[in-house]
């Protein structure tokens, strides 16, 4: 396994690798002085309703309105200078485009984010917004995974940020591998 995967192969299936504590750590270094300390909050309400004590973290006064910031950030700050320079290429269309277009225009990185032609709108705008380079495409008719290895083609140190296999490398329940 190379150094910065996030997944093992065991009997043919992908397996994640839980964070270390020190993992954590390294990533709240990371995160200090970038993102939001955000509220925990209960409810008496929903206490009484679930019979449980109840606290909810509420992500949604993070930078770009979500939890996925934190990893999107934590994700690209680890880039050497190299995939720094060459960029990041994903798909999403919400807010892991969101976060990984504006912790990419911090970083000084460029990001291209391929979204579906019928993403809302208002997603498409916040990460144009957030200085992503949005690259649209049909759901239903093409490959977003082909258009993401055609863009990166030429640009061996580009990485692939893909939402549905990044998980412990970013510090949420996602996933980033160099692009191959």
């Amino acid at each position: 396994m190379a150094a910065g995967d996030a997944t093992i192969r065991e009997k043919d299936k992908l397996m994640p690798i839980l964070p270390t504590f020190d993992d954590v750590t390294a990533a709240a270094a990371r995160l200090a002085g970038h993102v939001h300390r955000t509220p925990v909050l209960t409810s008496r309400t929903m206490n009484d309703e679930t019979g449980a004590h109840v606290f909810f973290k509420c992500e949604n006064f993070q930078r770009m309105g979500a939890f996925k910031f934190r990893g999107g950030f934590n994700a690209l700050s680890r880039f050497d200078d190299r995939q720094r320079k060459a960029g990041v290429v994903t798909f999403s269309s919400g807010n892991h485009a969101q976060a990984i277009a504006l912790s990419a225009r911090l970083l000084g990185i460029p990001a291209t984010i391929i979204m579906p032609h019928d993403a809302p709108a208002s997603k498409m705008a916040a990460t144009r917004g957030y200085g992503g380079n949005v690259v649209v495409y049909d759901r239903y008719t093409e490959d977003r995974e082909a258009i993401g290895r055609k863009l990166a083609e030429g640009t061996p140190d580009t990485v692939k940020a893909n939402p549905e296999v990044i998980r412990a490398y970013l510090g949420q329940d996602h996933n980033m591998r160099p692009h191959l």
